[in-house]
């Protein structure tokens, strides 16, 4: 998955309560992390130029796969 934040676009909304109470960190985590639970997803390569930023998407990708109800719950929520 090339660019997995559609550029920014997907991180300028303000993040759902229901995804942060799901222990989600904020758009970046969710969409990475909805990203690679789809299992037809090998490698996403999100451009950043701010290690803080990279740094957090490691972080986000180390995490366990989410649950599908969860991922369905993002893929909804970021298709509003």
């Amino acid at each position: 998955v090339m660019r997995p934040f559609g550029e920014g676009s997907l991180l300028k909304r303000a993040f759902p309560p229901e995804l942060a109470s799901a222990g989600l960190s904020g758009w970046p985590d969710a969409l990475l992390r909805w990203c690679l639970a789809d299992p037809r997803v090998t490698a996403a390569i999100p451009a950043t130029s701010q290690p803080d930023h990279a740094r957090a998407n490691v972080e986000a990708a180390s995490q366990r796969p989410l649950d599908p109800d969860l991922r369905d719950l993002i893929g909804r929520l970021a298709g509003a």
